[in-house]
């Protein structure tokens, strides 16, 4: 239950909480200023101290890890926000805007939840995976699945905020619980095209609109994104250190924010470009009136490369961990999948389609180096393939090429040993409670229906 499910003070016969004195009167400035145009010059001050008693009342509430979290970022009011809350990185500093004609109308469980729901966003990477996803999809669809990831886990959010039953019934979908933004996305911009006039259910009074809910972050990445990144690793770690929220804890791992590799590798194959391919679903550019030839569309189904360390240091447990992990997807993917074995050499290089056809495990010689199958990708040119490489993370520290093509490592072990692994970093067995491989396998067949049109 959460501590904000009591009704706050303010009812009938009820004297009101410091709270809601506060927003009443921040309220009336705020109307007067929609009127007139001029606003108080008290206004910001007195809202500083206003979420000074927001903050507060976090605490109070046993809330410590959104308190911390949200101390440290400036808070900057913006009266053009087409949502109460943003949070925006500006090179190393992450500020939070909020808009507090839409925001001042909402009650005390209703901005904690809004402030938990802004940092749900975050703690999910939501602000670069948006970014991925942006010129692909339209930012409703990307708007729409990022809060529908983020409000199932919720409760007490404001009216306007979209939950999954309501996203179904308004677009006709079957959207499940616990699916990655990604799938939402894809199935939600389908819904879309084919229901233009829903987009009108997704806008609310006082200004507030989906579509433009999370435009504040198209600049995510742009300026300085180590820094970035660095910052709100800072505001993360402090908040942890007052426990991580239950709502929270099946979805994040305190420290590193790891999700299972399955899900990882959804995101990637969602998000990699592969060229064009040929489909149905749109006219020939050069001879439009003949419906008989194929147009294009972007791909986003890249070739898949395996490495799998087979040097001295890898058990045969792990060597069998990580192919039970790997087979299930060559049969989700229905066609050949490119294998390389490699210690500090290629041992061997081959496609393989089924588990059936597995080459013989290359004998476990030497030490390991990552290198060698950066190498040979770069040689071939391969700047459109998803390297997915399984190892226990021991080897060199920096490869002696620069990757062109996107890159999942899966580690068996405790942590990568390159200081650079230009990918994303996977920890195998640190997912949620309950994942196993029914997840990724289901996620493949969503894609494959895709990738068929």
């Amino acid at each position: 239950m959460s501590p904000f499910d009591k009704e706050q003070g303010g009812s009938l016969g009820e004297a009101p909480t410091r709270f809601e004195t506060m927003r009443r009167a921040l309220l009336d400035k705020v109307v007067a200023y929609t009127q007139s145009g001029v606003l108080d010059p008290s206004f910001q001050g007195e809202f500083q101290h206003f979420f000074e008693e927001i903050q507060f009342n976090l605490v109070r509430h046993g809330q410590d890890f959104y308190a911390v979290f949200t101390q440290e970022m400036k808070k900057e009011v913006d009266f053009h926000l087409s949502w109460p809350l943003a949070a925006v990185a500006e090179g190393g500093l992450w500020r939070l805007l909020i808009n507090p004609i839409s925001f001042l109308f909402c009650s005390e469980r209703e901005v904690a939840a809004l402030l938990r729901h802004e940092i749900f966003h975050l703690m999910l990477d939501h602000p670069a995976r948006a970014k991925a996803l942006s010129g692909r999809l339209s930012p409703l669809a990307i708007s729409l699945a990022m809060d529908v990831a983020v409000n199932q886990h919720l409760t007490h959010l404001p009216a306007f905020c979209p939950r999954l039953a309501f996203v179904n019934r308004s677009l006709d979908l079957d959207l499940k619980l616990n699916e990655p933004l990604e799938s939402y996305a894809q199935e939600i911009e389908a819904a879309l095209a084919e229901k233009p006039e829903a987009k009108s259910l997704f806008v609310f009074p006082r200004g507030i609109e989906l579509e433009g809910a999370h435009a504040p972050w198209q600049q995510y990445g742009s300026d300085g994104a180590e820094r970035q990144k660095d910052a709100l690793h800072r505001l993360r770690n402090r908040a942890e250190q007052k426990g991580l929220p239950q709502e929270m804890q099946e979805l994040v791992r305190p420290g590193g924010g790891q999700i299972p590799w399955q899900k990882a590798l959804h995101e990637a194959l969602y998000t990699q470009s592969a060229g064009l391919r040929k489909t149905v679903a749109r006219r020939n550019r050069r001879q439009p009136d003949r419906l008989d030839l194929k147009g294009e569309l972007r791909d986003h189904a890249p070739k898949v490369v395996v490495a799998l360390d087979v040097s001295a240091s890898i058990t045969k447990e792990h060597l069998q961990r990580s192919l039970a992990e790997i087979f299930p997807l060559a049969r989700a993917l229905g066609r050949e999948m490119r294998l390389i074995q490699c210690d500090d050499v290629i041992r061997s290089d081959r496609k393989v389609k089924s588990l059936q056809k597995l080459p013989p495990l290359e004998e476990r010689r030497g030490a390991t180096a990552f290198s060698p199958v950066f190498e040979r990708l770069a040689l071939e040119g391969e700047d459109h393939c998803l390297l997915i490489y399984f190892t226990d993370g021991a080897g060199e520290q920096d490869l002696t090429v620069v990757p062109r093509h996107h890159t999942l490592w899966v580690i068996t072990g405790e942590s990568l040993s390159l200081r650079r692994p230009y990918g994303r970093v996977i920890v195998l067995g640190t997912g949620a409670k309950g994942d196993n491989h029914t997840y990724g396998l289901q996620a493949m067949r969503e894609l494959l229906h895709e990738w068929a049109r």
